[in-house]
């Protein structure tokens, strides 16, 4: 079963963010083709500074995915903003009969699926969380 979790969500809109101070925390999932995203927007992401804080959850189970900030659209970044983008751990859920549980796992400080990521100016820190290996 795929489970989601957002702490800010966009279906198929934009998301901008202007002088803000923003604290994101997606939280962890478990599950088939889970994810957790701090933010996730079905458009394009606009920070213009602010602080921006974005935390994915660890993903737990088969085909897990984490990331700070994902957009299916452009990601971004100007003026004085600064931004802390971090992926969930992906931590393996189980290898019974010698199978791992744990097939594509993928982490993400910022990824843009569809799009570009551009930076203009701002301090930008992003990193992708610990995957366990299987063997």
């Amino acid at each position: 079963m795929k489970h989601v979790r957002f702490a800010i969500h966009t279906t198929n809109g934009d998301l901008t963010m202007s002088n803000a101070t923003v604290k994101a925390n997606g939280g962890e999932v478990t599950g088939e083709k889970s994810q957790s995203s701090g933010i996730y927007a079905g458009g394009k992401v606009v920070i213009d500074g602010g602080t921006v804080e974005a935390l994915g959850g660890a993903a737990t189970g088969k085909d897990g995915q984490s990331s700070g900030i994902c957009a299916d659209g452009d990601i971004t970044v100007s003026g004085t903003a600064g931004v802390t983008a971090r992926g969930g751990d992906i931590p393996l859920a189980d290898n019974a009969g010698d199978e791992a549980t744990t097939m594509l796992t993928e982490s993400y400080g910022i990824f843009a699926q569809g799009g570009d990521v551009t930076i203009h100016g701002g301090t930008v820190e992003a990193a992708g969380g610990n995957h366990t290996a299987w063997s």
